[in-house]
């Protein structure tokens, strides 16, 4: 909708279009009609550029290549884990996953798959909780309530949160040991110098770390590509990978802290959307 309102604006008052795709959701009638009018296309990952030029058969010449910039400042690593945690009320000397995203159709299956994996791993870590935050209808909210009360009921404790959405998501990272998420989600996850596993709705790429980051990238943390297909088991044993190995998990967290800080701060971020709306 919104492409269709700014490809109005854009002919009602003359003024030069850029127009940002965030992914392959978009009504492609819409798509082809901006991008008919648009001075540029942003996409924000290499395999959404590309997606542009070979299935929608927009020229490359107009496709800019600009990720998600994040705000350093505001998705840090310097805030204190046990503050969060007890500003959540969720348990201060456990091992907590956070998997923080749309509780959307596109994206129920994801958050399924989380709270299949987080069983597997509580049952055999009595110090382990999963919380899932995020916006979503009544329905499918409610489909993740009675999935994850199951669980719970299978474990015999309440091991895993169903939770509306934060306005102010870091906090939760910041309460966090591990995060699960996509695109934007690990990207500021990785800017709380948290360690992150990317799945999304293309598929899984598994825990970010430098031999993979780049390909993680190009892939938007599978919501543009994946590596694999996301399974339960797979992603349960990612989970204890990290929460069984804590000087793992401190270096993958300052590695994701400094690839944001190099490549997607909104300073650098800023600096190039600048100068795509300068040319």
């Amino acid at each position: 909708m919104s492409f269709r309102y700014a490809a109005i604006l854009h002919r009602q008052y003359k003024i030069p279009l850029i127009a940002t795709v965030h992914g392959t959701y978009h009504k492609q009638s819409a798509l082809l009609a901006t991008s008919k009018v648009a001075k540029h296309l942003i996409a924000v990952s290499p395999n959404l550029s590309n997606w542009l030029v070979r299935h929608m058969k927009i020229s490359s010449n107009k496709i800019l290549m600009i990720p998600n910039g994040i705000d350093t400042l505001t998705f840090n690593s310097i805030s204190n884990k046990k503050k969060w945690r007890k500003a959540l009320t969720l348990p201060l000397s456990a091992q907590i996953l956070v998997y923080a995203g749309r509780f959307s159709s596109d994206k129920l299956p994801i958050a399924k798959k989380v709270i299949l994996a987080s069983e597997i791993v509580a049952k055999n870590n009595l110090n382990f909780v999963a919380v899932l935050f995020g916006p979503g209808s009544s329905v499918t909210r409610s489909k993740l309530e009675e999935l994850a009360a199951k669980a719970n009921r299978r474990l015999g404790r309440r091991a895993i949160y169903i939770r509306p959405p934060l306005p102010d998501i870091q906090h939760a990272y910041y309460a966090a040991d591990v995060i699960v998420g996509t695109g934007r989600v690990a990207l500021e996850a990785m800017a709380c110098a948290r360690p992150v596993i990317a799945t999304g709705v293309a598929g899984y790429c598994g825990v970010v770390e430098p031999k993979n980051i780049n390909e993680i990238i190009r892939v938007h943390f599978g919501d543009h590509g994946a590596i694999v297909s996301i399974t339960v088991k797979k992603l349960s044993e990612d989970v204890n990978s990290i929460l069984s190995r804590p000087r793992r998990a401190r270096l993958l967290g300052e590695f994701g802290a400094k690839t944001v800080k190099d490549r997607f701060s909104i300073k650098k971020v800023g600096s190039q959307l600048i100068q795509a709306y300068m040319k």
